[in-house]
């Protein structure tokens, strides 16, 4: 039985919130087998759940340890996903702290989270994706 409005709300929030602990396996739990992750404008993707926890790895040990701050601007929520904007300012490879603005959008599926839409820099997503950068598929 697909999830009612609450119980994707709920979701949504243990998957942030799992996000923020850097705790892989949960994050992981929040999410449908077969999850797809697209960044915007840029025109990359990536799917399934090998590559789902490849990233998510690689979030929490090369990429959580740059952030110095995160400014919350709002979400939305909708039938089709929670959508979250903020600004992150992260350490890069030179030593400078940039900030970046990014609307994320979790994708509801019906079980669980589908996966997510990200808008931001190019420069934010290399970050991110680390090593896959070169691997990521076009949106």
């Amino acid at each position: 039985m697909p999830l009612d409005q609450d119980q994707r709300i709920a979701l949504a929030r243990r998957h942030a919130q799992a996000e923020s602990d850097a705790d892989v396996e949960a994050t992981l739990a929040t999410m449908e087998p077969d999850p797809a992750y697209y960044f915007y404008p840029a025109g990359r993707k990536f799917t399934g759940m090998a590559n789902t926890r490849r990233f998510y790895e690689g979030f929490v040990k090369h990429f959580k340890p740059r952030i110095r701050d995160v400014v919350f601007h709002g979400e939305a929520v909708s039938e089709a996903g929670s959508f979250q904007e903020y600004t992150i300012a992260l350490e890069c490879d030179d030593g400078v702290v940039r900030r970046y603005r990014i609307l994320g959008i979790l994708v509801f599926g019906d079980k669980a989270l589908a996966g997510e839409r990200m808008y931001a820099d190019e420069a934010l997503f290399r970050l991110l994706a680390g090593p896959m950068w070169d691997e990521l598929e076009p949106a």
